[in-house]
């Protein structure tokens, strides 16, 4: 299982800080990870374009 770090901290408040900038990649690549593994198809030609564009920006 994979050693998560989290912003959390228990006010009582219901409030949540937001991901890091580190945090907040992590997140995005281990997301494209799982359609690689579980070899999802993408047809939709939005999606493709958006995924696209997003890669190639990071």
């Amino acid at each position: 299982m994979a050693n998560i770090a989290s912003n959390h901290h228990s006010s009582g408040n219901g409030q949540f800080q937001r991901l890091s900038n580190q945090q907040n990649r992590k997140l995005f690549w281990a997301c494209l990870e799982v359609p690689e593994r579980t070899r999802v198809r993408l047809y939709d030609q939005e999606a493709l374009d958006l995924l696209k564009k997003e890669c190639i920006s990071c």
